[in-house]
């Protein structure tokens, strides 16, 4: 099989993967935003090979692949630190809210 048609299909399939995880109410719209970017910039990059290289050429890299690889890399590392992030602002609110019911039930008790 060839590697571009190869490359349509695992585009095609994470494209279903997102809608379907969309409509389910998995994946948020900002989530599914950027996984429908990074697959076509997938799909970009195998149908242009050239560009890899070219990129490769301009930042002094002799393996192109290698460069795809560290790219892979810091996205990785980029959605690492997304991920942090949002679960540093959920225990955050999860910490408000235990705090308000625990308010909450002390009042209640006081008032019977």
């Amino acid at each position: 099989m060839n590697i571009y048609i190869f490359s349509v299909i695992i585009m095609l399939f994470v494209y279903l993967i997102i809608w379907k995880n969309v409509k389910q109410g998995k994946l948020g719209v900002r989530d599914s935003i950027l996984w429908i970017v990074l697959s076509t910039i997938m799909g970009l990059i195998v149908w242009q090979y050239s560009w890899l290289d070219w990129l490769a050429a301009q930042l002094n890299v002799a393996y192109a692949p290698s460069l795809l690889f560290l790219i892979a890399i810091i996205v990785c590392l980029l959605f690492i630190l997304d991920l942090m992030i949002r679960l540093n602002d959920l225990q955050k609110k999860h910490v408000k809210l235990a705090q308000t019911v625990a308010l909450l039930e002390s009042e209640r008790k006081e008032q019977q």
